[in-house]
């Protein structure tokens, strides 16, 4: 047998094992019950439809806090309690804008859903160092404005770069 024909004859046993071969993909969706989402792993092959494997409920991330949403919008105080200037930007509301060390800015009348983010200016987040790392507070003032404290921290489980605020008032911070 020639080297052509051997390469064909390869190509022919891969192909077929492509054709026949099981994929497993996760899938997470909303579950019929409050609070859990389900993880769903669908087993497709080339020549069928995809069909469930297997369906486990997962919990669902919970709000930090709900707010009275006033009007389709809501209005941040963000305060930067770094050594450094950061960046932020409302998505769809602002643009990238800085704020420096000890700063406070107030941003007004946010189109909900909205999500604020935040990150160093001149840190580069670095997970495995610790460095370059931000958590948050976030409190309801009784005016009604959101207040965001952006601090540094080294602990992966405390941090944060983003503030989101959804229709129905839930918030959360990632």
């Amino acid at each position: 047998m020639k080297l052509t024909q051997w390469i064909l004859f390869a190509s022919g046993v891969i192909s077929a094992l492509l054709i026949s071969t099981t994929w497993q993909v996760p899938i997470v969706a909303q579950s019929t019950q409050p609070g859990l989402l389900a993880q769903q792993t669908v087993q497709t092959t080339d020549d069928q439809l995809p069909r469930l494997a297997q369906t486990e409920a997962l919990p669902a991330r919970e709000p930090m806090m709900t707010m009275p949403i006033l009007q389709g919008s809501v209005s941040v105080q963000i305060e930067n309690m770094t050594a450094n200037t950061i960046t932020y930007q409302a998505l769809g509301d602002t643009e990238p804008r800085t704020l420096e060390a000890d700063g406070d800015i107030a941003l007004n009348n946010l189109r909900v859903p909205t999500t604020v983010t935040f990150s160093y200016v001149d840190m580069v987040r670095d997970r495995s160092m610790g460095s370059g790392l931000t958590k948050a507070e976030v409190r309801s003032e009784a005016d009604g404005m959101l207040h965001l404290v952006i601090q540094p921290t080294t602990d992966l489980n405390t941090e944060v770069s983003n503030l989101t605020v959804e229709s129905d008032g839930n918030v959360f911070v990632f």
